[in-house]
Protein backbone atom coordinates (compact mmCIF):
# COMPACT_ATOMS: atom_id res chain seq x y z
CA UNK A 1 0.00 0.00 0.00
CA UNK A 2 1.13 3.52 -0.64
CA UNK A 3 0.53 6.28 1.82
CA UNK A 4 0.49 10.04 1.58
CA UNK A 5 0.09 12.06 4.77
CA UNK A 6 -1.17 8.93 6.58
CA UNK A 7 -3.81 8.12 3.98
CA UNK A 8 -4.02 5.21 1.54
CA UNK A 9 -3.40 6.32 -2.04
CA UNK A 10 -2.25 3.12 -3.81
CA UNK A 11 -2.49 -0.63 -3.35
CA UNK A 12 -0.98 -3.59 -5.19
CA UNK A 13 -2.65 -7.00 -5.40
CA UNK A 14 -1.23 -10.20 -6.89
CA UNK A 15 -3.98 -12.54 -8.06
CA UNK A 16 -3.50 -16.20 -9.06
CA UNK A 17 -6.46 -17.35 -11.13
CA UNK A 18 -7.27 -20.29 -13.41
CA UNK A 19 -5.93 -19.65 -16.91
CA UNK A 20 -9.39 -20.02 -18.45
CA UNK A 21 -10.68 -17.12 -16.33
CA UNK A 22 -7.86 -14.72 -17.20
CA UNK A 23 -9.61 -12.63 -19.86
CA UNK A 24 -12.85 -12.38 -17.86
CA UNK A 25 -11.00 -11.28 -14.71
CA UNK A 26 -9.02 -8.66 -16.64
CA UNK A 27 -12.27 -7.38 -18.15
CA UNK A 28 -13.91 -7.21 -14.70
CA UNK A 29 -10.89 -5.45 -13.21
CA UNK A 30 -10.99 -2.83 -15.96
CA UNK A 31 -14.47 -1.86 -14.76
CA UNK A 32 -12.91 -0.61 -11.50
CA UNK A 33 -11.54 2.49 -13.17
CA UNK A 34 -9.28 3.83 -15.87
CA UNK A 35 -6.69 1.34 -17.14
CA UNK A 36 -3.40 3.19 -17.49
CA UNK A 37 -1.25 0.27 -18.62
CA UNK A 38 -1.71 -3.38 -19.44
CA UNK A 39 0.81 -6.00 -20.54
CA UNK A 40 0.92 -9.74 -20.93
CA UNK A 41 3.87 -12.09 -20.87
CA UNK A 42 4.38 -15.80 -21.29
CA UNK A 43 7.28 -18.19 -21.66
CA UNK A 44 7.11 -21.26 -23.87
CA UNK A 45 8.65 -24.10 -21.88
CA UNK A 46 7.34 -26.91 -24.07
CA UNK A 47 10.78 -28.13 -25.19
CA UNK A 48 12.17 -27.98 -21.65
CA UNK A 49 9.11 -29.81 -20.29
CA UNK A 50 9.30 -32.59 -22.89
CA UNK A 51 13.06 -32.96 -22.34
CA UNK A 52 12.70 -33.18 -18.56
CA UNK A 53 9.81 -35.64 -18.84
CA UNK A 54 11.91 -37.84 -21.13
CA UNK A 55 14.91 -37.67 -18.78
CA UNK A 56 12.65 -38.64 -15.87
CA UNK A 57 11.27 -41.66 -17.75
CA UNK A 58 14.86 -42.76 -18.52
CA UNK A 59 15.84 -42.29 -14.87
CA UNK A 60 12.86 -44.41 -13.78
CA UNK A 61 13.93 -47.17 -16.19
CA UNK A 62 17.45 -47.03 -14.71
CA UNK A 63 15.95 -47.16 -11.22
CA UNK A 64 14.08 -50.36 -12.17
CA UNK A 65 17.28 -51.94 -13.52
CA UNK A 66 19.17 -51.01 -10.36
CA UNK A 67 16.40 -52.43 -8.18
CA UNK A 68 16.61 -55.68 -10.16
CA UNK A 69 20.37 -55.77 -9.60
CA UNK A 70 19.83 -55.36 -5.85
CA UNK A 71 17.28 -58.20 -5.82
CA UNK A 72 19.43 -60.61 -7.82
CA UNK A 73 22.80 -59.52 -6.41
CA UNK A 74 25.39 -62.29 -6.14
CA UNK A 75 28.56 -60.20 -5.84
CA UNK A 76 30.45 -58.68 -2.92
CA UNK A 77 29.08 -56.35 -0.28
CA UNK A 78 31.14 -53.56 -1.83
CA UNK A 79 29.47 -54.09 -5.21
CA UNK A 80 26.05 -54.07 -3.55
CA UNK A 81 26.87 -50.80 -1.78
CA UNK A 82 27.95 -49.28 -5.10
CA UNK A 83 24.62 -50.25 -6.68
CA UNK A 84 22.69 -48.91 -3.65
CA UNK A 85 24.61 -45.61 -3.83
CA UNK A 86 23.76 -45.27 -7.51
CA UNK A 87 20.13 -46.15 -6.78
CA UNK A 88 19.99 -43.42 -4.15
CA UNK A 89 21.46 -40.88 -6.58
CA UNK A 90 18.99 -41.81 -9.31
CA UNK A 91 16.05 -41.59 -6.90
CA UNK A 92 17.20 -38.11 -5.85
CA UNK A 93 17.28 -37.02 -9.50
CA UNK A 94 13.80 -38.47 -10.09
CA UNK A 95 12.39 -36.58 -7.09
CA UNK A 96 14.00 -33.35 -8.28
CA UNK A 97 12.59 -33.79 -11.79
CA UNK A 98 9.13 -34.65 -10.43
CA UNK A 99 9.22 -31.46 -8.35
CA UNK A 100 10.15 -29.33 -11.37
CA UNK A 101 7.41 -30.88 -13.52
CA UNK A 102 4.86 -30.33 -10.76
CA UNK A 103 5.93 -26.70 -10.40
CA UNK A 104 5.56 -26.19 -14.16
CA UNK A 105 2.14 -27.87 -14.13
CA UNK A 106 0.99 -25.48 -11.41
CA UNK A 107 2.37 -22.45 -13.25
CA UNK A 108 0.57 -23.46 -16.43
CA UNK A 109 -2.73 -24.01 -14.59
CA UNK A 110 -2.78 -20.56 -13.00
CA UNK A 111 -2.30 -17.10 -14.41
CA UNK A 112 -0.76 -14.32 -12.32
CA UNK A 113 -2.28 -10.86 -12.52
CA UNK A 114 -0.69 -7.95 -10.70
CA UNK A 115 -3.10 -5.08 -10.14
CA UNK A 116 -1.94 -1.65 -9.02
CA UNK A 117 -4.74 0.60 -7.92
CA UNK A 118 -4.41 4.28 -7.20
CA UNK A 119 -7.04 6.78 -6.19
CA UNK A 120 -7.72 10.36 -7.00
CA UNK A 121 -9.70 10.54 -3.75
CA UNK A 122 -7.77 9.94 -0.55
CA UNK A 123 -8.89 7.12 1.72
CA UNK A 124 -7.99 6.49 5.35
CA UNK A 125 -7.69 2.89 6.58
CA UNK A 126 -9.78 2.20 9.66
CA UNK A 127 -9.52 -1.03 11.68
CA UNK A 128 -12.77 -2.48 12.93
CA UNK A 129 -12.48 -5.05 15.75
CA UNK A 130 -14.98 -7.89 16.00
CA UNK A 131 -17.17 -8.02 19.12
CA UNK A 132 -15.80 -10.05 22.04
CA UNK A 133 -18.56 -12.63 21.54
CA UNK A 134 -17.38 -13.40 18.00
CA UNK A 135 -15.74 -16.79 17.49
CA UNK A 136 -12.84 -15.31 15.58
CA UNK A 137 -10.40 -12.68 16.74
CA UNK A 138 -9.60 -11.64 13.18
CA UNK A 139 -9.97 -7.91 12.61
CA UNK A 140 -11.43 -6.64 9.39
CA UNK A 141 -10.55 -3.43 7.63
CA UNK A 142 -12.69 -0.76 6.06
CA UNK A 143 -11.91 2.46 4.31
CA UNK A 144 -13.53 5.84 4.49
CA UNK A 145 -12.94 8.98 2.50
CA UNK A 146 -10.64 11.41 4.20
CA UNK A 147 -12.23 14.74 5.12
Amino acid sequence: MGYHDGTVTTATFVLRIPVGSHDDVVRQLSLLGKVEAESSQGDDITAQYVDLDSRMRNARALEERLLELVKTHTGTVGELLTVETELSRVRGEIEQMQGQLKAWDELVALSTITVQLSTEDVFVAVAIAKPASARSSIASCATRRAP
